[in-house]
């Protein structure tokens, strides 16, 4: 794998992009960061917002099995297990 980004966690050349975050590379490390709103949804009902409560959250990334959820009507982002 290329070098990527100086990680903020661990500060080695291991940050890469994974669609709209950024993820450190070592297993040991864990670092996720944003770069900007995800693109956007699909067609389809979404789940129901806990901020808004519409239709609209989707599942935008998974790491290490926690689900990044994003509402596409308020812009919310929320984790989940």
């Amino acid at each position: 794998m290329p070098l990527g980004n100086k990680c903020p966690n661990c500060g080695r050349q291991t940050y890469h992009k994974d669609g709209p975050i950024l993820r450190c590379s070592r297993h040991d490390c864990g670092a996720v960061g944003w770069i900007s709103a995800p693109d956007p949804p699909g067609g389809g009902r979404g789940r129901k917002c806990e901020r808004c409560e519409g239709s609209t959250v989707r599942v935008i990334a998974t790491v290490n099995g926690v689900k990044a959820r994003h509402c596409y009507a308020c812009g919310s982002t929320f984790l989940m297990t």
